[in-house]
C-alpha cells in the first residue's frame, strides 16, 4: 500500500492472515475496536452532558433519566469492558445488581475477568445500543 510516497509492507498483515486461526482473532480485534469507539465515546459524552445539564439547571435530573434508562447499566459495563483490556471487572458492582440484562443479553458475575466475546457483546448488540444512546441524545434538551 502507497502511504504519502512511501510504499507499506503487508507482510505482518499477510503472515498473520495465512496462519488458519488468525482469521477469526484478526476479524474479532477489529470488531472489538470498533465498538469501543462505537459505545466508550458517545457513552461518556451522553454522561457528561447529564452531569453538566444538571449543575446548570438544577432540579432537571437529566443524570437520573439517564441511568433510569433500560440500557444503562448494561452499557456502562460495556463502556468499562471495552475500555479496559475488553476484560470484565465487576470488583465495584454488589451481587444484587446481578444479572445486568438488556434486550436478551444477560451479564452474569461468572464473566468477572474473562474477555468479552460475541456473545455478550458484539456487532449487532453493539450498533443497537449506540442506536438507542443516539436517541436518547436526541431527547436531551438543549
Amino acid at each position: 500500500m502507497k502511504v504519502l510516497d512511501t510504499w507499506v509492507s503487508y507482510s505482518d498483515l499477510a503472515r498473520l492472515i495465512e496462519q488458519d486461526t488468525s482469521w477469526f482473532s484478526i476479524t474479532a480485534d477489529f470488531v472489538l475496536n470498533q465498538l469501543h469507539a462505537l459505545i466508550r465515546v458517545p457513552y461518556e459524552l451522553l454522561d457528561d452532558y447529564c452531569e453538566d445539564y444538571d449543575r446548570s439547571s438544577p432540579g432537571s435530573r437529566m443524570v437520573k433519566k439517564l441511568r433510569d434508562a433500560d440500557w444503562y447499566e448494561y452499557a456502562r459495563v460495556i463502556r468499562n469492558t471495552v475500555s479496559h483490556n475488553f476484560r470484565f471487572d465487576f470488583s465495584r458492582y454488589k451481587p444484587e445488581k446481578f444479572p445486568i440484562t438488556w434486550r436478551g443479553i444477560s451479564l452474569t458475575p461468572d464473566l468477572d475477568g474473562k474477555t468479552i466475546t460475541f456473545e455478550s457483546f458484539w456487532h449487532k448488540s453493539g450498533y443497537e445500543l449506540f442506536v438507542v444512546m443516539r436517541d436518547f441524545a436526541r431527547d436531551l434538551p438543549e
